[in-house]
């Protein structure tokens, strides 16, 4: 049925859009559990992946070829020492990710780690200079520790596919924005780059995506529709979410023509002083959305203003804290 890299979406089409709408309609709620324990059972997931729109919050199982690839060592290697006679389709075999720490504890030297990792030397001596990597004895460094790394900065990051439309590789971004791997690593981390992609067709560093498309716009200025989907929102309702509730928006004549609806730095912070999404709330508590709408149906919280997804902020605080 193809690889896993293609991901869920290609792989199952239309049940998997039909299953994928947040809210799920109650009736389709059975088969989206179904579906959606599948993909957990059957994919390497790891953070910056959805489950039928949901983030994933922590990396689980592993494919043998990632395991490889961060390791530096042949496919077959890795089935060997875990001991694994399981038959499966090229790609598709998995390995918990604990059990693969443990079976691979080693560290890789610096040319074999910046392989696997993606990184320049450039990239790699400014990270060692801010201590940002660890190493498991003087001449070798631990890849774990720093895959660690990459997939914190993934948490909730949206899947990329094809990077075009502002998505820049972190070289590319620092170019741009004339800062350090080091310091791009922190804004990510402060919320300062408001907008991280995962790039499914690359590993290590190279998987971590930034959207620049504010740089040079007047007051930062992004896409309603490009704000909406970073915070799993349907563009549509949070339009009538920002009219409805006093909160700024620019209309425009966007670069086809036509109109397009812009909001500047100050409009969404002014929406994030306010509200919270689902799925950044979710992300921020990290809690898996049935237990995340288990405490709020228990605390008697609703979305807000007529909405379907959004919050007040002052309803959840507790959550948030």
């Amino acid at each position: 049925m193809g690889q896993p890299e293609e991901g869920p979406r290609k792989i199952f089409g239309g049940l998997h859009d039909l299953l994928a709408v947040d809210p799920c309609p109650e009736e389709l709620q059975p088969f989206r559990d179904i579906l959606q324990r599948h993909i957990v059972e059957s994919w390497p997931l790891a953070p910056g992946d959805e489950v039928l729109g949901e983030p994933v919050l922590r990396r689980g199982r592993m494919s043998l070829r990632s395991v490889a690839c961060l390791m530096q060592m042949p496919e077959a290697d890795i089935q060997t020492a875990i001991k694994s006679d399981e038959v499966s389709p090229p790609g598709w075999a998995l390995i918990d990710h604990a059990e693969a720490r443990a079976a691979f504890p080693q560290g890789l030297t610096e040319p074999d780690f910046l392989q696997a990792m993606s990184l320049t030397p450039l990239q790699f001596a400014q990270a060692r200079d801010k201590e940002l990597f660890e190493r498991t004895d003087d001449l070798r460094w631990n890849a774990w520790a720093a895959q660690d790394l990459i997939d914190d900065l993934l948490l909730g990051a949206e899947p990329i596919y094809v990077a075009m439309h502002d998505w820049c590789s972190l070289g590319e971004a620092s170019v741009r924005l004339r800062m350090t791997l080091p310091e791009i690593i922190e804004s990510i981390r402060s919320g300062r780059v408001a907008r991280v992609g995962k790039y499914l067709q690359r590993s290590g560093f190279g998987s971590v995506l930034v959207n620049l498309g504010h740089v040079g716009q007047e007051g930062g200025a992004t896409s309603l529709d490009a704000f909406a989907y970073s915070q799993g929102l349907r563009p549509s309702e949070l339009l009538t979410f920002v009219r409805r509730n006093g909160l700024s928006c620019q209309q425009v004549r966007g670069p086809r023509g036509g109109v397009q609806f812009q909001m500047s730095a100050t409009d969404r912070e002014a929406f994030h002083d306010r509200f919270i999404s689902f799925r950044t709330l979710g992300v921020t508590t990290l809690l898996g959305w049935s237990e995340l709408q288990a405490r709020l149906d228990a605390g008697g919280i609703r979305p807000e203003g007529g909405s379907a997804r959004i919050y007040s902020r002052a309803d959840v605080i507790h959550l948030l804290t």
